[in-house]
């Protein structure tokens, strides 16, 4: 976060506003207890039929890590205060609602992970997307408590 925080500094004029939408687990949970896992479950799915119909090596497969952290909205802040660069205009979370949790669009997947994806498995893994698109056409997921929140954060530029 302090190297995405430092980044976007050098790009927002003092003053200027960033408005950010990231994944987050309430105040009260440990990261032990909330995760984003079930949201994936459908791509980590494809990923080992992929590795057991020997289309990606087991090898690479056993090797993958998809780096995702889920701060607490505590945990925001202090970041972002130790980070100066920043202040804080708002920061609200929301959690699931109704009973199913929604599962990332393939577009929403590939335009997040395909480079993460693509620059450890290689051309190899061309089809995942398609074979990800057929595997969230069922069911919602059932809602689980586990499952962490939205954060929403307006950032204001500090000045220099």
């Amino acid at each position: 976060m302090e190297c995405f925080l430092q980044a976007r500094a050098q790009e927002v004029a003092p003053g200027g506003l960033m408005a950010l939408l990231i994944p987050g687990r309430p105040d009260e949970k440990l990261p032990s207890e909330s995760s984003l896992g079930p949201l994936f479950q459908p791509l980590e799915s494809c990923l080992l039929d992929m590795s057991n119909e020997e289309i990606i090596g087991k090898d690479k497969m056993d090797s993958f890590n998809l780096p995702i952290y889920s701060p607490s909205p505590e945990e925001l802040r202090t970041l972002i205060s130790q980070n100066g660069c920043f202040s804080i205009t708002r920061l609200e979370s929301s959690a699931a609602t109704g009973k199913s949790v929604q599962l990332l669009t393939t577009h929403e997947c590939r335009a997040g992970f395909d480079n993460v994806i693509g620059q450890h498995f290689g051309s190899e893994i061309i089809e995942l997307f398609q074979r990800y698109a057929k595997k969230i056409g069922g069911p919602a997921l059932g809602l689980d408590d586990r499952v962490g929140i939205g954060l929403f954060v307006l950032l204001k530029r500090n000045s220099i």
